[in-house]
């Protein structure tokens, strides 16, 4: 009975975010490369052309804004760039499109690794967006933070680890071009080829020094243009090595709600017990499902609840009481 009261239990948002702050946790930006990866992002470059804008009356536009949009829509990712830059009454357009807007707020450093890696010419502005809208893992269905840059795959750290599926799968470029007997320079042709960052934050014994840039090839693009995938089994013993490290392959990437117009990082609850539930990401409303659920989570507020309860005495008549119920249950809400 007191297990039904606790799931039933009506929370306000300042309750919620209190429990969010107390029983959840966030991955760093210092093991995924995050902070290497804002070190050197120069932003002013990268979404200058997201962001200045030219008068829409320019003498140049000799074409209905309409299909200018949609045109632009249809560029890859370094297409647009060029355009943007080539033309300036075209930067009008293309900052006045909302996928631009919601990249260059929120999805900058996965734009700026795209270019880095030699990727941008491989993927359109709604690839991008696509990922950026998209909650759920392209492997369990759970909640998702990370986004799979080869591939430009929404997973959890979790599915990235185990490599079941291939679009979460890379091999080397060299071994492709030797397991098809194709050169180098055609598959590069054919074939996105990722290059890696060269950041040292991710070298054994957590040394400095910079990594060597290594090409590889997402599984999921060897098996749509050539027809069948590598072997990653009888690859060579450098697959384990610093070039395939997850950090080097992955970023974390918000959830971003068309519908709230809201950003969702992705969140592990502090109190399961369980070791693998610890990996389990989840969204705001998703931990709240969850948290009616978890007595770890539950104990971890409740030693706190006296504190936060004193702190909201104090600033009573403060916006953001409103009430809440979370119950556990939620229409399309995933985990």
């Amino acid at each position: 009975m007191r297990a039904q009261q606790r799931r039933k239990a009506t929370y306000s948002q300042a309750d919620v975010d209190n429990i969010l702050r107390e029983t959840t946790r966030m991955p760093g930006d210092r093991h995924w490369g995050q902070e290497q990866f804002e070190k050197d992002w120069h932003a002013n470059a990268v979404n200058f052309p997201f962001s200045a804008r030219a008068p829409s009356n320019s003498p140049d536009l000799w074409l209905p804004p309409e299909l200018w949009i949609h045109i632009v829509q249809l560029l890859d990712i370094e297409s647009v760039l060029h355009l943007s830059q080539s033309m300036p009454w075209a930067r009008h357009f293309i900052s006045d499109m909302w996928e631009c807007q919601r990249i260059r707020n929120h999805a900058g450093v996965a734009l700026w690794v795209l270019l880095r890696a030699g990727m941008a010419r491989h993927y359109a502005i709604g690839d991008l967006h696509s990922a950026l809208t998209t909650a759920n893992c392209i492997d369990c269905g759970n909640f998702a933070g990370f986004l799979y840059m080869p591939t430009l795959a929404r997973c959890c750290l979790f599915c990235a680890q185990r490599k079941r599926r291939p679009e979460l799968q890379v091999c080397l470029l060299t071994q492709v071009s030797k397991s098809f007997g194709i050169s180098v320079a055609r598959l590069v042709k054919r074939l996105p080829v990722f290059t890696t960052l060269p950041h040292g934050k991710d070298s054994p014994g957590g040394s400095r020094r910079r990594v060597r840039r290594r090409r590889v090839v997402g599984q999921s693009h060897v098996l749509s243009v050539l027809g069948k995938v590598i072997d990653l089994t009888a690859m060579r013993d450098d697959m384990n090595g610093t070039c395939f490290r997850l950090s080097r392959l992955l970023i974390k990437l918000p959830y971003f709600n068309s519908c709230s117009g809201t950003t969702e990082p992705v969140r592990y609850c502090k109190g399961c017990g369980n070791i693998d539930r610890k990996f389990i990401g989840y969204g705001r409303a998703g931990f709240m499902a969850h948290f009616g659920q978890c007595q770890g989570a539950q104990d971890m507020w409740n030693t706190s609840d006296a504190l936060h309860r004193s702190k909201r005495a104090r600033t009573e008549g403060e916006p953001g009481g409103q009430a809440t119920s979370y119950d556990g249950t939620f229409s399309g809400q995933q985990r």
